[in-house]
């Protein structure tokens, strides 16, 4: 439906095998199915580290191996193309795949990266709002829901997950979202007038102590909310700061192909970082920080 119907320009293949065959080497999926029978124009990119076999990546319909830089094609692609191994007609394609999609995103008239931007427009959250609405699934209930306000006096809500609610997955998949309403603090909002809304934590999900929240954390420099994350030439701080850059979210990416690019400015990617934030607790008392 992404594809024929929604016509989607790029396609990520997955970690997993199906039937014994790496989805980013699979040529009956990527090339015959995909390619060929729906007729797809983007490319194919592999998911962060599933681009396994060289030859059969390339053979098998991936286009473009991620992250960089390169390391199961790169040199080995061009080797395994010198060997006729993998067939120039194949990287044409590939590149071809790469360039249109380029050129429909203006990148090729425009290579300038351009800062990120979002519109918190009005219309898009009520749509926003009733997928959301329209998406979940009950899978239980005895004649409690929908309940009226007029209905009832009180109301409990327990778990810690209503006081702070979890809107987005883990991994990669990550927004930093205009605003968030989390369920206790809706709830609280929507019966604030004759219904006596009553929380308790109850018991704890996370399975290691959580990070330090981002509400008690500021830049000791600018005094906006953050750490401030600065990057030094060479392994023990001795060196030159080569970039600095404040972090919003609790999550900070160190692998190859995440956070902030500074491998790029040196030959030798030999780098520490430091993080600095300043801590204002609500409470007066001793804390355990994570």
């Amino acid at each position: 439906m992404g594809v024929k119907q929604g016509g989607a320009l790029s396609v990520m293949s997955a970690y997993n095998q199906l039937n014994n065959i790496y989805c980013s080497s699979h040529e009956e999926l990527l090339i015959n199915i995909l390619k060929e029978e729906w007729n797809f124009p983007g490319y194919v990119v592999s998911d962060w580290g599933a681009a396994l076999q060289t030859i059969e990546n390339a053979n098998g319909g991936l286009d473009c191996e991620m992250p960089g830089p390169a390391k199961t094609w790169g040199e080995n692609l061009v080797k395994a193309v010198k060997d006729n191994k993998v067939e120039d007609v194949l990287i044409d394609d590939k590149v071809k795949r790469i360039l249109r999609i380029a050129e429909f995103t203006g990148r090729l008239d425009n290579p300038e990266e351009k800062p990120e931007v979002s519109n918190n427009l009005e219309e898009d959250r009520k749509l926003i709002k009733k997928a959301a609405a329209e998406s979940m699934v009950l899978l239980k209930n005895k004649n409690v829901l929908p309940f009226s306000k007029s209905d009832i006096k009180s109301l409990a809500v327990i778990g810690p997950n209503a006081e702070k609610g979890q809107f987005i997955g883990g991994g990669s998949a990550t927004v930093k979202p205009h605003y968030v309403v989390h369920p206790l603090e809706g709830l609280t909002e929507n019966l604030k007038e004759g219904v006596e809304v009553k929380y308790a934590k109850g018991c704890h999900t996370h399975k290691f102590l959580p990070a330090v929240g981002k509400d008690l954390i500021s830049c000791p420099k600018t005094g906006e909310s953050g750490y401030l994350v600065e990057f030094y030439k060479g392994e023990d701080f001795s060196g030159d700061v080569l970039e600095s850059s404040i972090m919003k979210g609790g999550r900070f990416w160190a692998l190859t192909g995440f956070g902030i690019d500074v491998a790029s400015k040196m030959e030798t990617p030999s780098l520490s970082v430091r993080f600095r934030a300043s801590l204002s607790p609500k409470i007066s008392g001793e804390h355990i920080l994570s």
